[in-house]
């Protein structure tokens, strides 16, 4: 018995799964393309080019316009993402920190340069916490730092260029601060919270 060829190209991959096709020698062939339409599919790999670009590779089968190709990553969320910062949609909540060590001057302020934000907390520790400065922009007072000496007078407030301290010129900027620390010429660590 001779066989009939049918005219076309069609693979069993080129046509939907449940349906069926002639093409060639194949008579009523059963179709294996994957019916993807309007179904989420995951990714079958997620890359980037490190400038920004994002790309998805799609399993095989067939996508229609309610389609969506998806990609988890348990980091993709606001809390992991800068404040300021939007990335395909989220923004960031996230506040970039800074820390490290300095030593103060003869009259115990301790200056930090360096920083690449503008810090709404700062703490400064010294001499095994007997000694700390805090900032926090929240304080109504807005440009607090205060000085609490543990087992000593108590509290002690400063406030940015005060008067009453003319040798202070103390200050809060987005590349750095300054203020009193403790005592004079000792290791403090600071901690900076944008």
């Amino acid at each position: 018995m001779a066989q009939i060829f049918i005219p076309g190209t069609a693979a069993p991959s080129d046509v939907l799964a449940g349906k069926s096709f002639s093409a060639g020698a194949s008579y009523q062939a059963a179709g294996a393309m994957p019916n993807k339409a309007g179904v989420d599919t995951g990714a079958s790999a997620v890359t980037t080019d490190g400038t920004g670009g994002l790309f998805m590779k799609m399993p095989s089968g067939y996508y229609d316009s309610t389609s969506r190709l998806t990609a988890w990553n348990g980091d993709f969320y606001q809390d992991y993402i800068l404040s300021g910062r939007n990335v395909f949609g989220v923004n960031g909540t996230a506040k970039r920190v800074a820390t490290g060590t300095g030593t103060t001057d003869g009259n115990a302020r301790l200056t930090v340069s360096g920083l690449t934000f503008l810090a709404s907390k700062v703490v400064v520790l010294q001499n095994n916490l007997q000694f700390f400065a805090y900032y926090d922009s929240t304080i109504t007072n807005g440009h607090h730092v205060q000085r609490q000496i543990s087992g000593g007078t108590g509290v002690i407030n400063w406030y940015f260029n005060s008067p009453s301290y003319p040798d202070s010129p103390l200050y809060l900027s987005a590349t750095g601060f300054c203020f009193y620390a403790g005592l004079a010429s000792l290791t403090s660590r600071w901690y900076a919270i944008e």
